[in-house]
């Protein structure tokens, strides 16, 4: 005690902290390097601030004022760090300026994972999570709300006046907002971008803070998607996206997958929130063996195999006898049929019959078959038989461990940028960062063995 210890004595040799600086060391961050200045006084070390918010996102420290605080009072920070001492405009000036270089880390981890064989790709989860915006439930207004706010704003800027309640057209009243909006130009160009992200029929409010946001039924939130592999339980593709349901986002995560490792799975699995009928067109040209639930396309007690099919006159006939004709051909959907005489007598009505129909005259058995009824079938086959369950367990505690480590181990609850673009770097710099971690537990497993 008598001569002072170094930091490298207060971390273990197998501490994770020595992990990550050897890592880090080894990332392609030539991008980075490439957009710091010659002139002036030497920037920080790159790959010090990326080790910097790579551990504190492996230890929940997201705030950048915390981790300008752990660098001088954390010894693994401090030995990460190498002694530097960058403050937090710093870290988050380089954390917003070099989001795209950070969220293409994701990639170098996968290629990695396929290097050294742990991402077989035999079997991916594919799933989504709603995880909360940086905007506020009051800030999303319709359409008539933001033309009227738009024309208060650029006549005060073409008259250049205060806001004041007695020149506002029609008493129009200005909400409150943040201090980053205070400025008229900015606010002028907030509200024109909501505007246009206005769709008739599809998104009735936009948010004046963030109009990339969407509000989901858990209030404003973006869905982050991820693709994980079963056996190394790495995400091998995934993005984050405005859209609040997962049914169009099965094909896109196959192709970021596909982009990134360079080849497609062999089965993926995926819940009933993208049982869309494109995705089982796709998972059939892909010629990859999918696992994802259906709803079955009759209501009541009977499937569609308890009416039988007459091909010479197109009909069906129902488990009572009943006749059934066709009513219409939707080119791009299915056929339509309908009972010839009334349901209303019929002993079976209770058990085949909506209970909304019970009260329509005259009741009528509808049934509607679907041009892709035999990809339904068998993919309703495939998941009801017992690899099929077994896939479903899988899926799981695949795919819903990485939710649950992000949103409840590493306190990722809601992103604090805001733009589609900033947030779907933040979501890639998450998985990143989670694949690391992935990789250090496989190195040490096969340390081990």
């Amino acid at each position: 005690m008598l001569l002072p210890r170094t930091v490298e004595e207060y971390v273990p040799g197998e501490d994770i902290a020595r992990y990550i600086d050897a890592f880090v060391e080894e990332l392609d961050l030539s991008k980075i390097e490439d957009g710091y200045s010659s002139e002036g006084r030497p920037g920080f070390n790159p790959a010090v601030l990326v080790k910097i918010l790579v551990y504190g996102k492996l230890r929940g420290v997201r705030s950048c004022r915390e981790l300008a605080r752990a660098v001088t009072e954390n010894l693994k920070f401090i030995y990460l760090a190498s002694g530097e001492r960058p403050d937090f405009r710093t870290i988050a000036l380089f954390r917003k300026r070099f989001h795209r270089e950070l969220a293409q880390i994701l990639q170098q981890t996968i290629e990695i994972g396929l290097e050294s064989g742990a991402i077989n790709l035999e079997h991916v989860a594919v799933d989504g999570t709603l995880i909360p915006g940086f905007a506020n439930a009051g800030s999303f207004k319709s359409p008539e709300y933001l033309a009227k706010y738009l024309a208060y704003l650029e006549k005060s800027l073409e008259e250049d006046i205060k806001q004041d309640d007695s020149d506002d057209p029609d008493d129009f009243t200005p909400p409150p907002l943040p201090k980053a909006l205070h400025d008229r130009k900015e606010l002028t160009r907030r509200v024109r971008a909501a505007l246009k992200q206005h769709v008739p029929g599809k998104i009735e409010k936009c948010s004046i803070t963030d109009p990339d946001c969407r509000k989901a039924w858990r209030g404003p939130a973006y869905n982050a998607q991820a693709a994980v592999d079963e056996h190394s339980r790495m995400v091998v593709g995934g993005y984050a996206t405005n859209t609040v349901t997962d049914s169009a986002e099965l094909i896109p995560v196959l192709q970021d997958l596909e982009q990134r490792a360079k080849t497609t799975p062999k089965r993926v699995s995926a819940d009933g929130g993208y049982k869309a009928q494109r995705n089982l067109t796709y998972l059939e040209e892909k010629k990859i063996e999918g696992y994802i639930p259906q709803a079955r396309p009759q209501c009541g007690e009977f499937s569609l195999a308890d009416f039988s099919y007459q091909p010479d006159s197109d009909s069906y006939t129902c488990p009572a006898g009943r006749r059934l004709v066709r009513r219409f051909v939707h080119n791009s959907k299915g056929r339509s049929y309908r009972a010839v005489d009334s349901c209303a007598d019929c002993r079976l009505k209770q058990k085949c019959l909506r209970k909304t129909a019970l009260a329509i005259e005259p009741e009528r058995r509808n049934l509607f078959i679907s041009h892709r009824q035999p990809l339904i079938e068998q993919m309703l086959k495939r998941v009801e038989s017992d690899i099929g369950q077994r896939m479903r367990k899988k899926r799981s505690s695949t795919v819903e461990t990485l939710f649950a480590h992000l949103k409840y181990l590493r306190k990722f609850t809601r992103f604090t940028f805001r733009g589609l673009a900033m947030v779907n770097s933040m979501w890639l710099f998450e998985l990143a960062v989670y694949n690391i971690e992935r990789l250090l537990r496989i190195t040490r497993a096969g340390a081990t063995a």
